[in-house]
């Protein structure tokens, strides 16, 4: 990435899984609603924070976690978790008060929201593997690099509005760095 920014704990904004999370919110958002959209945001982005945090720990945990679900916790948020809970109910109450315009602003929040917390927890767990095993990490990896493309094709104007958005994450990630 060209420009500094406070990366870890907040994603990249270049990072194609942290685009993608938010890509699948705007999707889910059409077919399910925005509550959906909003816990997708933060559930996926909380997960790959975490998973992205163990990977960089040194030495890095061996898994005494297997997940078997489709969503285990960790590297998922706990369904009782304070700070999950507190990121759907401030960007809903935002989407709420800012309306449909907003959506991929939220849902940008929210997955960024997301991913540093599962950050912050991925930093001390004792070690999980998520759904998929160590395949999945090595896809992961492969796919944060862009050596496998994910990120699925949109309109132009989605494009260009997501791409305002994106740009906003970025001038709110370097203002936290000054």
């Amino acid at each position: 990435m060209s420009e500094e920014l406070p990366t870890p704990p907040w994603p990249d904004p270049e990072d194609p899984l942290f685009r993608v999370t938010v890509e699948t919110a705007l999707d889910r958002a059409e077919r399910f609603g925005v509550e959906h959209a909003i816990v997708h945001a933060a559930g996926h982005g909380w997960m790959e924070g975490h998973v992205l945090a163990e990977e960089g720990r040194e030495p890095r945990p061996e898994p005494i976690f297997v997940a078997t679900d489709e969503m285990p916790t960790p590297p998922f948020p706990s369904h009782r978790s304070d700070d999950f809970a507190a990121i759907f109910n401030d960007e809903l109450r935002r989407y709420e008060q800012q309306g449909g315009e907003a959506l991929s602003e939220i849902l940008i929040a929210a997955a960024a929201r997301g991913w540093a917390g599962g950050y912050q927890e991925g930093l001390s767990c004792i070690g999980c593997m998520p759904p998929g095993g160590e395949e999945t990490l090595a896809l992961r990896s492969l796919l944060r690099k862009g050596l496998i493309p994910i990120r699925p094709e949109l309109d132009p104007v989605s494009e260009e509005l997501f791409a305002a958005v994106l740009a906003t994450y970025k001038e709110q990630l370097a203002a936290r760095s000054r």
